[in-house]
């Protein structure tokens, strides 16, 4: 997503699971490669422990390259023969 803050673009990717803060979540090479070209208007919206029932959870931010913010662990890779 795209916003325009006082004239300036930031960039919001939103994760969400409907788990505690402090579990594992999926983000593409292509997120990873983003967040890193636009580590000074990018932002990850982390909500967690969602309730899908009354559309709640509970908000985490971090700006920048997301490389630099969390720990990344690849777990799947293209075979070709």
């Amino acid at each position: 997503m795209c916003v325009s803050v006082r004239g300036n673009q930031i960039f919001i990717e939103v994760k969400t699971t409907q788990y505690p803060i402090r579990t594992d979540f999926f983000i593409s090479p292509g997120e990873i490669k983003f967040s890193k070209d636009n580590k000074d208007n990018y932002f990850l919206y982390r909500v967690y422990n969602f309730d899908r029932l009354n559309q709640r959870g509970h908000l985490f931010i971090k700006k920048g390259n997301v490389e630099e913010n969390f720990n990344l662990k690849p777990i799947n890779y293209k075979v070709s023969v």
